[in-house]
């Protein structure tokens, strides 16, 4: 019982345990790379602002570019049913 429980993978109590398991990192690798991160990235965006912010910025038109075209092609044409009003009393 106890090994399925294990198994399942809500089961365990840390979620960065979870994230961990999927991507075959250990807990340690994990947060020496978040301690990494959280030292050298704000560093970094000082000193790359305008880079980053022109990156962001293309980046966003390029998702809702490919929003749209999802949801023409597919989202549009899944059918859907009349909406039901709700009875208030």
């Amino acid at each position: 019982m106890w090994t399925r429980f294990q198994d399942f993978p809500l089961g365990n109590c840390f979620p960065m345990d979870v994230v961990s398991n999927w991507i075959y990192f250990t807990m340690t690798n994990l947060l020496c790379l978040g301690f990494l991160c959280i030292g050298t990235l704000p560093a970094l965006y000082e000193r790359y602002e305008r880079e980053v912010g022109y990156l962001v910025g293309t980046g966003t038109q390029d998702i809702r570019k490919l929003y749209k075209k999802l949801d023409s092609r597919v989202l549009n044409k899944i059918p859907r049913g009349p909406v039901k009003e709700k009875k208030f009393n």
